[in-house]
């Protein structure tokens, strides 16, 4: 019986230089089919140089990192920028966390034997066991096998032979991984997204406080901001804007989708409609606003199960709306125009921080910098010392909920849950958000949902486990199992 290819592969027989050839044309011809991370090495161009280390190049983004230190060409010594592997490192590791098919690492090098340089990839690789291709410095060969045990397969220097093992590397993974995600993968990333939209119930909640008390959308925009960017201000300096990865349109809709135009428009609607039809036309439109542009953007199936699902919801929201009040031709409707407005541009900073593989805390640090920059300014400028006269209870209370818990904590936890669930079924949980605010009205408003409400909340729970890809019994045929769609 042939044993099952090892996920992890290393080629010799040739210079590093051929390799390094090698991976650059491979990764061209995977590209198109398979979410690459990784890095391959790239020349310096300088003639009459000791040294061959140049740039590494991240797979993912294009994105080329300086890996040498130029001591001229009468010098015989490699001095290896460190400080420029580990930034290659870092980026692999986002690249990785975010989701991809296969890891590309240029070389197990002298760094690497030490712990340092791309060590922290290739480990990030081997942890979540996904398909890795590299080279190995014969000089540091004792350390890679430390590194990896046996479970690796050598490979020689041919194109034919590589493709082979990925080809059945990638054949094996598609007959025993589903794509839709395992029971204890579901369960981990639906307690993430729960997690989450419980906050972003909460942050309704007191934002409709706040403009019924003392502060404007305008102040409240601005303490949300003031805090989240100050605080995610160091982690945006090393990690970068990422227009490498996003492009213009990605920073574009991660700036109007998470930062301050968004939330503006959704506090303006606060002052037309109740927080129950935010909840609901905001946040509970979100899965069928996001499923239609991952289906456009990402290409992502609009399976029965989903359509299903999000035929489950798209009622149950309009119902808990009913329920509460809301009328046509009254000035509700201009709030609930700008909850739709402020659910799409929500939807397209999913979709973009999915496209371009960023976590949850990279996404929300941008939009949160790019406001406390673009938006905070303006408003001190426009407003002077304002918000110094409002009570200092209700400004903590927007910091807390809407500076920390939802423009930090909340995007953390719903960034894992969109690595592991992908993009549509992770905000199909933000229809619980109605829901979510409704119970929580029982114990602290004291208003229990009416009947309606009861029937609107079985819904779109139910709509949420579909859309989400819940795990579903299987269909008995006779003697056999066949998988639900």
């Amino acid at each position: 019986m042939n044993q099952p290819a090892p996920t992890i592969a290393v080629v010799r027989g040739a210079s590093n230089a051929e390799i390094q050839d090698l991976f650059r044309t491979l990764a061209e011809r995977w590209q198109p089919e398979l979410r690459l991370a990784g890095v391959v090495a790239e020349s310096h161009g300088l003639a009459d140089r000791f040294c061959e280390a140049g740039y590494l190049r991240n797979l993912a983004t294009g994105a080329r990192f300086s890996i040498f230190h130029d001591l001229g060409p009468r010098t015989a010594e490699c001095h290896l920028d460190g400080v420029g592997v580990a930034a290659a490192a870092a980026a692999v590791q986002d690249d990785i966390a975010a989701g991809c098919d296969l890891v590309v690492l240029n070389k197990f090098g002298q760094l690497e034997a030490t712990g340092v340089g791309l060590a922290d990839a290739f480990l990030a690789a081997v942890a979540t066991h996904l398909p890795l291709l590299t080279s190995v410095s014969p000089a540091h060969d004792q350390a890679w096998r430390q590194f990896a045990g046996r479970q690796y397969e050598v490979l020689p220097a041919d194109l034919a032979a590589i493709d082979l093992w990925r080809r059945t590397i990638q054949t094996r993974r598609a007959a025993v991984a589903p794509s839709k995600p395992t029971t204890s993968e579901y369960i981990r990333g639906a307690l993430y997204a729960i997690a989450a939209v419980s906050m972003w119930a909460g942050w309704v909640v007191a934002a409709r406080l706040g403009v019924q008390a003392s502060l404007t959308p305008w102040d409240i925009t601005a303490i949300r901001f003031g805090v989240a960017g100050v605080v995610l201000l160091p982690y945006l300096l090393k990690k970068g804007f990422a227009i490498d990865r996003l492009g213009g349109w990605g920073v574009a809709a991660i700036m109007l989708g998470g930062g301050a135009p968004m939330v503006l428009v959704s506090y303006l609607g606060l002052l037309f409609a109740p927080a129950r039809h935010a909840a609901s036309l905001y946040t509970g439109l979100l899965p069928l606003n996001v499923a239609i542009l991952a289906a456009l953007v990402l290409g992502e199936a609009f399976t029965v199960t989903k359509r299903i699902g999000l035929a489950l919801i798209l009622p149950g929201v309009l119902g808990i709306v009913w329920g509460a009040g809301a009328r046509l031709g009254s000035p509700q409707n201009i709030g609930h125009v700008l909850f739709i407005g402020a659910g799409l541009m929500s939807a397209g900073y999913f979709v973009a921080m999915r496209k371009g593989r960023l976590n949850g805390l990279h996404a929300a640090a941008i939009a949160a910098v790019g406001s406390l920059i673009a938006y905070v300014p303006i408003y001190v400028f426009a407003t002077g010392a304002s918000l110094a006269n409002a009570p200092w209870r209700d400004v903590a209370l927007q910091a807390l909920v809407q500076g920390l818990l939802t423009s930090v904590i909340s995007q953390m936890l719903f960034g894992r849950a969109v690595s592991i669930l992908g993009a549509s079924r992770s905000a199909a949980f933000a229809a619980l958000s109605p829901a979510i605010t409704a119970l929580l009205a029982i114990p602290i408003l004291g208003e229990w949902p009416a009947t309606i409400d009861w029937i609107a909340i079985l819904l779109i729970s139910s709509g949420v486990y579909f859309v989400s890809g819940g795990p579903l019994p299987d269909r008995r045929i006779g003697n056999h199992v066949a998988p639900a769609p």
